[in-house]
């Protein structure tokens, strides 16, 4: 009851998206079920702190990493303390439960040479299925879009006169992408093949399935996955490496980082920070190999 209440007040008063508040739901709920399962509690006003101590040490027990526990720490204390302004407890008992300290790893991401050699390598037949599988991977490397604003994106974002995409991104922010004049062209013959060959004259969303159905993350983190399979030493192969790509070569090509700033949607310049580490890491690699004194 509490907890659909806080999802309600998410919506309504906060205007979270969807997307996040589904985050939110799966990461209390999920304590919920552990503190029934263990402690046979399920009441908030009843939860103790070393219950949720118990909790994050068996999530870092089966390797769920830092940066995750936190997140759900997060929406577990935002959650108390909407019960907190409401006098249902009397306490937070988040409070009381140290974060786990998060180890700062450099973001993955395709070298210029990779970038070359997978989109050389990517041989799509001329299908409706083939081109918009190839749309998401060049729209991706072209925008740094995130794979919830992928799945979001319409025909109407696309202002093909300015040559430039409308993006609607966390804590529902607008923000501009620039296009250029081949991408536009290729976007363009996309929307055709696909009107064409699904037989609709006005689509909702830009990416549709073969049934005109709109997609879904999971749907593009398979494609995304299946075209990186080439590459084993990537580690993860999920759509993230694509934007953290996008960002890295536009770094490495002297673009602002307040310019990539913006164009990713980040909130905080801290967030783009990370990839300044990266190119140094990069710089690093290049100078140790070339160097004659290094």
């Amino acid at each position: 009851m509490e907890v659909s209440r806080f999802l309600n007040y998410l919506r309504s008063e906060k205007r979270f998206s969807e997307n996040t508040i589904s985050a939110y739901a799966a990461d209390i709920n999920q304590f919920f079920v552990y503190s029934k399962e263990f402690f046979d509690v399920e009441k908030p006003v009843e939860i103790s702190h070393r219950y949720i101590r118990s909790w994050v040490m068996s999530l870092m027990e089966v390797g769920i990493t830092e940066k995750t526990v936190n997140r759900k720490l997060s929406a577990l204390q935002s959650f108390y303390k909407f019960l907190q302004q409401r006098n249902i407890v009397s306490e937070n008992p988040v409070a009381k439960v140290p974060k786990p300290k998060i180890v700062k790893r450099l973001p993955t991401f395709l070298d210029k040479k990779k970038s070359v050699e997978l989109f050389a390598g990517l041989d799509f037949k001329n299908d409706f299925n083939s081109q918009r599988d190839r749309m998401i991977i060049k729209l991706l490397y072209a925008t740094g879009l995130r794979v919830s604003e992928m799945v979001n994106l319409k025909d109407s974002d696309f202002d093909f006169a300015q040559g430039s995409l409308e993006v609607l991104g966390k804590g529902n922010k607008l923000r501009k992408i620039p296009l250029g004049k081949i991408l536009s062209k290729e976007i363009k013959e996309y929307i055709t093949l696909r009107n064409a060959e699904l037989e609709i004259c006005s689509p909702t969303f830009f990416i549709l399935n073969d049934k005109g159905e709109k997609t879904s993350r999971q749907f593009i983190y398979k494609k995304i996955s299946s075209i990186l399979k080439n590459f084993p030493s990537l580690g993860k192969r999920g759509p993230h490496i694509i934007r953290h790509t996008f960002a890295t070569h536009l770094l490495e090509n002297g673009a602002d980082i307040n310019a990539i700033k913006e164009l990713l949607g980040h909130s905080s310049l801290a967030s783009t920070q990370v990839y300044t580490h990266t190119s140094i890491e990069h710089l690093k690699s290049i100078y140790k190999k070339s160097h004659p004194k290094a």
